[in-house]
């Protein structure tokens, strides 16, 4: 092919920005995780909400996506 160099960049680019997004969204599972068991511990969603700089209402969000990862069985992200 005339452009095999290209088309092999931009699959190594491709797998990359994959890579990247996976781990993002292991990150996102874990503090949302951290989130809800602060929550559980008794952590009131204003003092979450005042901790990481957002509204209580956006707290709220998080935590109703978090239990939802939960009851899917999507919680754990050690593996």
């Amino acid at each position: 092919m005339a452009h095999d160099a290209e088309v092999k960049s931009v699959l190594r680019a491709y797998k990359k920005a994959l890579d990247a997004l996976q781990r993002l969204d292991r990150a996102r599972r874990s503090f949302r995780s951290a989130l809800l068991t602060a929550h559980e511990a008794g952590a009131s969603k204003a003092e979450l909400a005042r901790a990481l700089g957002v509204s209580r209402q956006r707290v709220d969000e998080v935590l109703g996506r978090a239990r939802y990862e939960r009851a899917a069985g999507v919680e754990d992200v050690t593996g």
